[in-house]
């Protein structure tokens, strides 16, 4: 091979990875849909296991396992769950926690879940749960269409910008 080719092929690797790096950045964004997925899931199993197995609301959120709904549980500690959500919020939302990823909006809904989880009868709970479904469902799409947008026009700027760097190399 002459060095014109492994300059060649140098440029390909490096505009590969750009693209590849580019696409890296959409992390936080495909964490967003799964989060909101799981919750909107889980609301179903939740409003069965309070509703009608009147399971108590640790329990039921623990037997969701989903891992945000978990975490309350456990922190619980004979308090209700909006004040373990609000003892917990603020770390579960910091840098590198588990809903790191969730912008002020699903936060929003995330404290119209807790404030009203077992502090009202039965249809009231049920209510509470198939509108917090509906909201979860919304937010998920619009996550969705947000990460797609988002991977290709990373993606497409990390490739274009290996593309710049190859040309000024070569």
């Amino acid at each position: 091979m002459n060095a014109w080719t492994l300059k060649l092929v140098a440029a390909c690797m490096l505009t590969v990875c750009c693209a590849m790096a580019g696409r890296g950045l959409c992390i936080r964004e495909k964490k967003r849909v799964q989060v909101l997925g799981t919750l909107r899931l889980v609301m179903p199993i939740l409003a069965i296991e309070m509703t009608e197995r009147l399971t108590p609301l640790m329990d039921a959120m623990i037997k969701t396992r989903q891992p945000l709904l978990m975490h309350i549980a456990e922190h619980m500690d004979g308090r209700g769950a909006r004040s373990a959500w609000q003892l917990e919020k603020d770390a579960l939302m910091g840098k590198g926690g588990m809903i790191d990823c969730l912008l002020p909006q699903d936060v929003d809904r995330l404290d119209m879940l807790f404030d009203g989880l077992g502090a009202s009868g039965i249809s009231a709970q049920k209510q509470l749960l198939l509108e917090m479904e509906a909201a979860f469902s919304g937010l998920e799409s619009e996550a969705k269409k947000r990460a797609d947008e988002r991977g290709k026009l990373y993606t497409n700027l990390g490739l274009l910008a290996g593309l710049a760097i190859s040309i000024c190399l070569l």
